[in-house]
């Protein structure tokens, strides 16, 4: 317990650093949105506060601006916290800017693993084009209304994979942990077909001669989807590496995959999930 305390005095320090009283009066507020993410009460009071109001709908949750026709749809109420600004500038600062790369002004972006948009819609302020790649059939619905408005967002309703052909997608206790392999919560048993590709062959299907960036986040089937890439003319690569393959180093698994494929990398140790970074060497 002093341990704890010690910490989170620590940390608000750091933050009153960073940005003075503003900035940590916000960690502690996303902190206890976070905290109490199943709380309905105390999420409607935090985003009334912040002009939004949240709603009930046939199939989940709508967040919606109180003064725009901004909204977003989410099937259970723990995912409102991917709204948040603070959420959304750590998956920025996660994907898109590295020591070795950012997302540039009009980059052509592949997000493998969009599950309801959040990074297909971060990464469309910036991108020219985002493909947003994502095989759930409990996510899908979402996506699709969270990123209708988004001229520059087209969504691939597939599995990415190291080959072509069909699989069984099995359903984790959220959506979010839907996978090919196994979830690592245990999965609520249930399963359904889904069709699988390679990165290489989507990549032919947009017709884009070259893809500036590609993100995958796969629950553990990472490794796989980077083998997909293959002759496929893709400059930058970010994939998480956190162990949600019952043990294995997925890290590891991509780095070599990447290397092989002619990428110069790093892996992230410092970042929770092991974030692995790659980026296309120039030939000379």
């Amino acid at each position: 317990m002093i341990a704890r305390f010690k910490w989170a005095i620590q940390r608000s320090i750091e933050e009153y650093q960073k940005g003075g009283l503003p900035q940590l009066c916000r960690k502690i507020a996303n902190y206890f949105n976070w905290k109490f993410h199943n709380n309905r009460l105390y999420v409607q009071l935090y985003w009334i506060l912040r002009g939004n109001l949240l709603l009930n709908s046939s199939n989940g949750y709508i967040l919606t601006h109180l003064f725009s026709d901004k909204s977003y749809h989410f099937p259970e109420l723990k995912y409102n916290h991917k709204f948040t600004k603070m959420y959304q500038k750590d998956r920025w600062e996660t994907y898109f800017e590295s020591e070795l790369f950012e997302l540039e002004e009009d980059d052509i972006v592949i997000d493998v693993g969009a599950h309801i948009g959040v990074t297909s819609l971060l990464a469309s302020k910036r991108a020219s084009k985002v493909f947003a790649v994502e095989p759930s059939p409990r996510s899908l619905p979402y996506l699709r209304k969270n990123t209708e408005n988004q001229n520059n967002i087209e969504i691939i309703e597939r599995a990415a994979w190291n080959e072509e052909g069909t699989m069984t997608l099995q359903f984790g206790n959220a959506t979010d942990d839907d996978s090919l392999i196994k979830p690592d919560d245990g999965g609520d048993g249930t399963v359904e077909e889904v069709r699988t590709d390679t990165l290489e062959n989507i990549i032919k299907e947009t017709g884009m001669d070259e893809i500036d960036l590609v993100k995958i986040e796969a629950e553990g089937v990472e490794p796989e989807i980077a083998e997909g890439i293959r002759d496929a003319n893709v400059q930058k690569v970010v994939s998480t590496g956190n162990d949600e393959r019952h043990g294995e180093e997925v890290h590891r698994e991509v780095e070599k995959i990447l290397n092989d494929l002619g990428y110069n990398t790093i892996i992230d140790y410092d970042h929770r999930w092991n974030m692995v970074y790659g980026k296309k060497k120039t030939e000379y």
